[in-house]
């Protein structure tokens, strides 16, 4: 009897013992292998695997179930099969019952139902997002500094909602922390205000993260230093980002890294350089319009306006991004290029209807729209109406004053107003704010042409010796632009 007892108490701790095991591969190894695929760019056998994962409805709970498929449906959503993750997201709303993952569900829903072109599905999910998110839980959080960082633009509150999220994270989110300190840190940067992002990371870097945090923070780290203008140290964290994309082994991240050296690299005045980064990652659309930019730019210099305009043209054909909102605002970003070149070509009427585009595409991002505040003036200035071209500078420099740190809208600003000023025949002002603009530490691309002004307008008011004191220093820098080329000449002239 005893030893009856004792046989089907080893074959029900066996049973047991399998069943857990099992367990343990569906609900641990075959989401992380998954995963793993997904990394290396093999997202086609990451939806394999999860694929069959969630056929076990019967061994998965309905948390788990709704979790691989959320991650099922963006994966597809992120090959730009938007049918079929429509499909997947729908069925996940059987299985989600907690409002966190309805969040999640509901919030990649819209995104995909907006890129199919069902506006008004689109509609109707985002409006039951933001019913969830009026609850206030804890757990809906994350998805709030989601919308607000990724769709609204609103760096600062998706900051202030990542802060509060760390400070009291929900159960089962702790292993997030580290992605969220980090994420919160970039929103820093994102805000204007990249002096605060970066003790933030150096001091997550000093605790020796696994590689891919490395690498996180490595990047958020270069951002801040992009931002602050120290140049030689954001090239340096890239390099070790790219470094460590390449351990890893993620296609698509390497693109990334290898774009932002690049575009690192083109502000330090480093051309050949930085294409030859650029075009390592042109086999993903954003990278290889960004590269399309970098060309432009560099043809821009050399007075090919028509080569200039036809990368830039061409940009516009490459394969669309997956998710329609990086989409809009990767072309927002082509537009306020093409809009730069026709105003640097003299060409108003184009320059506003690229500019009107843009405006639509990045009207969200409150940094941006200022940036196309200050392009309108430049338009406006060209035409000959300098007053409404002042006018519309006053009103950034207002907006501006919310961003006192922030040297990449500052410059913006400065360069504008001193442009607009001396083509209103105001050279002392203009001079003014050339020196304004130099003290927010420009990257060296932009050196010879705000010495170049400089130097007109010293010459304007009288100061021949100063006149060519600034426009030596355009031609200090090693590399040729069209200001540098213009001072040379001008300095030939005043022999």
């Amino acid at each position: 009897m005893s030893i009856n007892l004792l046989h089907g108490a080893g074959i029900a701790v066996l049973v047991l013992g399998v069943a857990a095991l099992r367990e343990w591969w569906l609900l641990v190894v075959l989401p992380r292998r998954a995963h793993q695929f997904h990394v290396r760019g093999e997202t086609r056998e990451a939806i394999r695997l999860l694929e069959r994962l969630v056929d076990k409805k019967s061994v998965l709970g309905a948390t788990a179930l709704a979790g691989h498929r959320i991650a099922l449906g963006n994966y597809l959503a992120g090959l730009g099969e938007h049918t079929r993750a429509v499909g997947v997201f729908r069925k996940s709303l059987e299985w989600a019952a907690e409002v966190e993952l309805e969040l999640d569900v509901r919030h990649a829903l819209a995104r995909s139902l907006e890129a199919l072109g069902d506006r008004e599905g689109a509609r109707r999910e985002s409006e039951r997002v933001w019913k969830l998110l009026a609850t206030a839980k804890p757990e809906t959080l994350l998805v709030r500094a989601n919308i607000l960082e990724e769709e609204h633009h609103d760096y600062e509150e998706a900051r202030r909602t990542l802060l509060r999220l760390l400070e009291r994270p929900p159960l089962g989110m702790g292993e997030q922390r580290p992605v969220l300190a980090l994420r919160a840190a970039h929103c820093a940067t994102l805000a204007g205000r990249p002096e605060e992002a970066l003790p933030e990371v150096e001091r997550f870097l000093e605790g020796r993260p696994e590689l891919s945090l490395r690498r996180m923070a490595l990047e958020v780290a270069g951002s801040a230093l992009v931002a602050m203008g120290d140049l030689d140290a954001a090239e340096q964290r890239w390099r070790q980002a790219l470094d460590l994309a390449q351990q890893e082994g993620n296609p698509a991240q390497i693109a990334s890294e290898h774009v932002q050296l690049a575009e690192t690299l083109l502000r330090q005045g480093r051309g050949a350089d930085a294409l030859a980064h650029a075009e390592r990652a042109e086999s993903h659309a954003q990278a290889s319009r960004i590269a399309a930019r970098m060309r432009s730019t560099l043809h821009t210099e050399q007075e090919a306006w028509d080569q200039a305009r036809v990368q830039l043209a061409n940009s516009r054909s490459i394969t669309a991004l997956a998710d329609p909102q990086w989409e809009r605002q990767s072309l927002g970003h082509v537009a306020m290029a093409q809009a730069s070149l026709e105003l640097e070509a003299g060409d108003p009427d184009a320059a506003r209807r690229f500019l009107d585009e843009a405006r639509t595409a990045l009207a969200r991002d409150r940094r941006l729209a200022l940036v196309c505040d200050s392009l309108s003036a430049r338009i406006a200035s060209l035409e000959g109406r300098h007053a409404e071209a002042l006018a519309l500078l006053v009103e950034v420099q207002k907006d501006l004053r919310r961003l006192p740190h922030d040297r990449v809208s500052w410059l913006h600003y400065e360069t504008a107003m001193s442009i607009v000023r001396h083509e209103a025949g105001d050279y002392e002002a203009a001079r003014d704010h050339v020196h304004r603009a130099l003290g927010w530490r420009p990257d060296p691309l932009a050196m010879p042409r705000l010495y170049y002004r400089l130097g007109q307008c010293l010459l304007a008011l009288g100061d021949r010796v100063g006149a060519r004191t600034a426009l030596r220093q355009s031609l200090e820098f090693p590399f040729s632009t069209r200001a540098s080329r213009a001072a040379r000449a001008l300095l030939e002239q005043l022999a």
